[in-house]
């Protein structure tokens, strides 16, 4: 539960870190825990705080967090598991995640589907939700790897840089947990200032989400000693140089109008599809749901008027 971690380069001796933040009786609550829910609870105030300048309403993004949340955990736990099946036992050793096992990115692609769906449902701009849930997610990312440095995890390779982190007497190691969070934090300063000075259209913020950490991710995930793989590639390497080339190109879709009329051009189809209902009359007399069967058009009026004038000539 215990372990010793020292930063001896720049002059911090190791220091006891104890990964159990308290105990209820017999239940441990640890600090990974802790620090997670920290995360998310400022990604949702901060949410509901900016949700109007966005076009959405508070209630939008407590909405979307309720089934977003649980869907993130089992996502994130989920792409772990897939990824290191050999390492379980039974069933119940794959639903355990108090020691950790979570995959910030199978939690991102559950957390962003589940809003997509969500939007799909209640009709509220997709792009606009996506953009404020991009800001939180750096956010929650940027505390809640905190939590891996309590429990002495996701770091790197040996290294000869002054803030070398050691773990139990061995390394100095890469502290990539620092890096990312350092990354997160400083990417969300940049994109919220992006968004209240520079934004022009829904999306542009989480596009360039995916650009920022697909590329931070992907050098900081070739330091780490812990990567998932698939075959000889480091999966999230491969998914974060995805992610960014999908950012890069949907970023200049967007900013060109083509995105925006592929959209136009979609929305035309299913309207066709639908169909659409005009009233064939309107009532005469306001407040009537039903045209007087004894009233004729203004047309038909003149046309017996003329035929009358006829008539007596």
């Amino acid at each position: 539960m215990e372990h010793l971690i020292g930063f001896e380069g720049l002059g911090i001796d190791p220091f006891i870190v104890n990964k159990v933040a308290f105990s209820i009786g017999s239940v441990n609550i640890y600090w990974y825990a802790i620090l997670i829910t920290a995360g998310l609870l400022l990604a949702i105030l901060f949410g509901m705080w900016q949700a109007k300048r966005f076009d959405l309403s508070p209630d939008n993004v407590i909405d979307v967090c309720l089934f977003g949340l649980p869907a993130a955990l089992i996502g994130a736990r989920l792409y772990y598991v897939l990824f290191t099946l050999d390492r379980y036992d039974s069933f119940a050793e794959m639903l355990n995640i108090r020691d950790g096992g979570l995959a910030i990115y199978g939690g991102i692609i559950a957390a962003f589907l589940t809003g997509f769906i969500y939007c799909k449902i209640k009709k509220i701009p997709m792009l606009a939700l996506f953009d404020l849930g991009a800001l939180g997610f750096a956010i929650g990312q940027g505390v809640g790897r905190w939590g891996n440095f309590m429990n002495a995890e996701a770091y790197g390779e040996i290294t000869t840089l002054p803030w070398g982190m050691t773990i139990d007497g061995r390394g100095p190691y890469h502290p990539t947990f620092f890096y990312e969070s350092v990354w997160c934090l400083l990417g969300f300063a940049l994109l919220f200032f992006f968004s209240r000075k520079l934004k022009k259209m829904h999306g542009e913020v989480f596009f360039l989400y995916l650009i920022w950490y697909g590329i931070g991710r992907f050098f900081i995930e070739g330091l780490r000693t812990d990567s998932l793989y698939l075959g000889e590639i480091r999966i999230s390497q491969l998914l974060s140089a995805v992610l960014v080339l999908c950012g890069l190109v949907f970023y200049i879709l967007l900013r060109s109008g083509i995105l925006n009329r592929w959209e136009e051009k979609h929305a035309i189809k299913q309207e066709a599809k639908q169909g659409s209902y005009t009233p064939i009359y309107t009532p005469l007399v306001s407040g009537s749901n039903e045209p007087r069967l004894d009233e004729h058009s203004e047309e038909d009026n003149k046309e017996k008027t003329e035929e009358q004038k006829t008539e007596e000539e």
